[in-house]
């Protein structure tokens, strides 16, 4: 999946809503929301959040680009609007209805002509606060992940005063031996199957009595909703549920991967690093073990007045936390895949999850490290399965793009083709040319070849190859960096320069054996663009060290 027209989202919207596929001019919304503070002083609490608008109809490289973003309205502050986000919402639903049912008379710039055009929207986007404020499910106790529904796994600990969400063995397969493992985990064996998920219109019939519930900003002022007698965290009727559609959808709501990602690391590390205030390793946390009966080599002893705490193996020493200091300050990610990590701005946009290892990595997690299982730690078991309905957003890979190669092959094809028919048309003397002859008697054939085709001819194709035939301009232009689709690429020399880098590249090249593409792997050196007649340009690049990298 390169974009989410590819996803099952978007594929389901269009087979249940045929006449709005069927126009290419209608276009698909995400709506993402989130509150930030706009004063330089952090110390003002103030929250103003955008709300804004994602067309869908555009090319991956251009997609999730800034100047492509529609800011549909900005919520003063100075304090969030909490679950009155709806009041707020309002006209821009009422527009997303008018855009569906009755549509808008556009002219189109391309035809010269008027048409209607109609819009959708597929998702939001949000971080798990924001999440529950749209979706109206509330992020805290026992039922915080919406996902799980009333089917959440948690337990309540007695000394952390906390909700600890573990029995991720309930999402392995059923045959995993993990399952039969007691000793290991809780001292129970494990027969419980993943949670189903919810339907839309099973969602609709949960909060059908909270039809009309009024909406506060402040907490004290709206009306309490007892979740206990409820048997689920529905705090409202969310209003996105007023378009006809909504509850037709496969994804309505978006876990962000971001929020999540820096909320484990930042537990993790914290917990080897045993970093004061931040770690969850804490005499709490053992006693916890103890009365849970599980991990035993970690529960805390008594002796005398004092209270020892077991050394545990995942605990650094300060030479191995050197070491990791170390390793983190001089590591150097793709540009746009994280920003400096020597200065603890972590920040990882793509990260590829296979969705039959992510269980078995919180098993890990649970076989090894005390309860800190926050849900958190928890939602990532949901990540895959909604890539697998919503497809990616962002575009970030560190490889050619798919244009480049395409471009290249076919240029390699046509120029094989030629020098074989040449080969064909000089069979008597072409085994008596040297190569520097060759090349000169090749060129000037294929001058005179492409000159006649262009004749009978004169598609965009054959202007390229008539250009190309030319030969370049003895002018050419150098430069450190090239950004092509939305990929960017550096030289190796002004990488060193940054801390991060983009020189690596990839070359798609044939194998000697068979027949598969085998790709090779190399440093990016320098960027040459080459001037042709017609104001045609060629790009090239200079590529240093490639290795094939078998399997």
């Amino acid at each position: 999946m390169r974009h989410p027209v590819d996803s099952m989202a978007w594929k389901s919207f269009d087979d249940l809503h045929p006449s709005f596929a069927i126009e290419t001019h209608n276009v698909r919304l995400g709506l993402a929301s989130d509150g930030f503070q706009p004063f330089r002083n952090s110390k003002i609490s103030h929250s103003i959040w955008p709300v804004v608008l994602i067309p869908y109809n555009l090319p991956p490289w251009l997609c999730m680009k800034q100047e492509n973003f529609i800011l549909s309205m900005l919520i003063p502050g100075p304090n969030g609007p909490r679950y009155a986000i709806d009041t707020y919402l309002l006209p821009l639903i009422e527009e997303l209805k008018e855009l569906w049912e009755v549509g808008i008379e556009t002219f189109d710039a391309s035809t010269k002509q008027n048409f209607k055009l109609h819009a959708s929207l597929l998702w939001t986007i949000n971080d798990f606060l924001a999440y529950g404020n749209l979706s109206g499910w509330s992020t805290k106790g026992k039922l915080a992940c919406r996902s799980c529904n009333k089917d959440t796994s948690s337990i309540r600990l007695a000394n952390c005063r906390k909700q600890c969400f573990m029995g991720h063995r309930r999402y392995l397969p059923k045959d995993h031996r993990w399952r039969n493992d007691k000793k290991s985990f809780d001292n129970t064996i494990e027969k419980r199957r993943p949670p189903k998920t919810c339907s839309g219109i099973e969602l609709l019939n949960q909060v059908q009595d909270l039809e009309g519930q009024p909406l506060k900003k402040d907490p004290k002022k709206k009306r309490k909703i007892s979740h206990e007698k409820r048997n689920d965290n529905w705090n409202k009727k969310s209003i996105f549920f007023e378009l006809p559609y909504w509850k037709s959808l496969l994804l309505r709501h978006n876990l962000d991967v971001m929020h999540i990602e820096k909320n484990i690391c930042d537990n993790i590390m914290g917990i080897i690093m045993n970093v004061k205030g931040k770690t969850k390793d804490t005499i709490n946390t053992r006693l916890d073990l103890k009365e849970m009966n599980i991990l035993p080599e970690l529960h805390p002893i008594q002796r005398g007045e004092k209270v020892e705490v077991p050394t545990a193996c995942y605990t650094l020493s300060p030479e191995d936390k050197h070491k990791l200091c170390l390793f983190l300050k001089n590591l150097k990610l793709p540009d746009g895949f994280s920003s400096n990590i020597s200065q603890c701005e972590l920040m990882i946009d793509d990260l590829t999850y296979i969705e039959a290892q992510i269980p078995i990595i919180l098993c890990k997690l649970e076989k090894v490290f005390p309860p800190f299982f926050d849900v958190m730690v928890h939602l990532p078991v949901h990540l895959a399965g909604e890539a697998q309905i919503g497809g990616p957003i962002h575009y970030r890979w560190m490889t050619c793009p798919e244009g480049c190669i395409a471009e290249g092959y076919i240029a390699n094809e046509c120029m094989t083709l030629c020098s074989r028919e040449f080969a064909q048309n000089h069979i008597d003397t072409a085994q008596h040319l040297s190569d520097a002859e060759w090349d000169r008697e090749f060129i000037e054939w294929f001058k005179d070849r492409v000159a006649q085709l262009h004749k009978a001819d004169n598609s965009q194709f054959m202007e390229d190859l008539l250009s190309l035939s030319r030969g370049p301009t003895k002018y050419s232009t150098h430069s450190n960096g090239y950004i092509v689709n939305g990929y960017r690429f550096h030289v190796e020399d002004h990488d060193q320069m940054l801390r991060t880098q983009n020189c690596g590249v990839v070359v798609v090249g044939e194998s000697d054996k068979d027949s598969e593409n085998v790709d090779y792997y190399g440093i990016l050196t320098d960027v040459i663009e080459l001037k042709f007649i017609s104001d045609k340009r060629v790009i090239l690049f200079g590529v240093t060290g490639l290795m094939c990298m078998t399997k």
